[in-house]
């Protein structure tokens, strides 16, 4: 019984070794902390549509949205905008790069995290203070476009209306 314990104990002993020296061989890197935003969409904007529509998830269409509004959170119109705010130009870690707006285009990381129509915003780093004040302005300057882009869309359809009306009337006063 002594024997056999021992020899329990002697491969448990030796397989820990084994274990442990495996995981000290190849050590994980820590990670950097990561800031984000998230934003819901649910539904599709009018400006990229010629009718406000529902977007409905799992679809090609919605697909496609949430392709573009990644695409329009990564213009350079919305970095710009978002670094020229006052509060992230005066930032230490924005002044020391050299190209500011490189730098977000190659670190702001944006995805719908599950497949679903939550928007996420994200930087990870070390300097987690700057890195929240840059994402939630990256954030409002995606909204102000959105909202910018929504006012043009919905100016062209009023122009629209407005002629198609006239032209109305006038068919109306002929006899």
């Amino acid at each position: 019984m002594v024997r056999i314990l021992s020899d329990r104990v002697y491969w448990i002993f030796v397989g820990l070794v084994v274990v442990s020296s495996v995981v000290t061989a190849a050590p994980v890197p820590p990670s950097k902390p990561t800031v984000y935003s998230l934003l819901i969409i649910q539904q599709q904007p009018t400006f990229l549509a010629d009718t406000p529509a529902k977007v409905q998830a799992g679809s090609e269409d919605f697909k496609t949205y949430r392709l573009t509004q990644a695409q329009v959170v990564k213009s350079r119109t919305v970095l710009i905008k978002a670094l020229r705010q006052p509060n992230v130009a005066e930032l230490s870690l924005i002044r020391s790069q050299s190209d500011p707006v490189a730098w977000l285009e190659e670190n702001l990381k944006v995805d719908f995290p599950g497949d679903a129509a939550v928007l996420r915003l994200s930087i990870s780093g070390d300097r987690t203070d700057q890195l929240a004040i840059i994402v939630n302005a990256v954030t409002h300057a995606y909204l102000q476009e959105a909202a910018r882009l929504e006012g043009v869309e919905q100016a062209k359809r009023l122009a629209g209306l407005e002629k198609a009306y006239e032209a109305g009337q006038t068919h109306q006063k002929r006899p």
